[in-house]
């Protein structure tokens, strides 16, 4: 009787651990399918041939935040919370810009000019961004690229309301 008990209860700990293992599996299979559905719309709304420019644009709107912080710092100006909070809200907006302007060039043509452009402007304006802030910390900033750059921003900007 005690060999039986001790076969069910090796029995009872194999099926735990099957029963663990199994859970992992399942667990890692449902994040795995939500993580490839979130891709396949991101993809989808940014378009695939984007994906690569458009982590490039996240990359400088972390740059710009890290440069506009040692700025700051540099130049003993208080960094607020409520700016520190702008990065990832600028992040998910210029997602939204870029996947509005692909969906738009899908309906009416031109779609590979509309989205470079759009992400080109962006990029242009993070570098600037990026540049300036090198230049308030007292690093040389080459004029001839700021001064191009700033051209380019300037004849392709619609100001919102707030002027930014």
């Amino acid at each position: 009787m005690e060999t039986l008990n001790k076969m069910n209860s090796y029995f009872h700990l194999i099926k735990q651990h099957i029963t663990e293992i199994w859970d992992k599996v399942c667990l890692a299979c449902a994040s795995k399918s939500i993580l490839g559905v979130g891709f396949g719309i991101f993809n989808y709304l940014i378009g695939v041939n984007n994906s690569n420019v458009m982590g490039i644009l996240v990359v400088l709107v972390v740059f710009d935040f890290i440069t506009a912080i040692m700025s700051a710092y540099k130049t003993g100006v208080q960094i607020e919370s409520r700016r520190v909070f702008k990065t990832p809200i600028k992040i998910f907006i210029y997602t939204i810009l870029v996947s509005a302007v692909h969906l738009v060039g899908q309906v009416i043509g031109g779609q590979e000019f509309l989205d470079y452009s759009s992400i080109g402007f962006l990029v242009v304006t993070e570098a600037v961004s990026i540049l300036e802030n090198i230049a308030r910390m007292g690093f040389a900033v080459p004029s001839k690229v700021l001064n191009r750059l700033l051209e380019i921003k300037k004849d392709d900007v619609v100001k919102g309301e707030k002027g930014e």
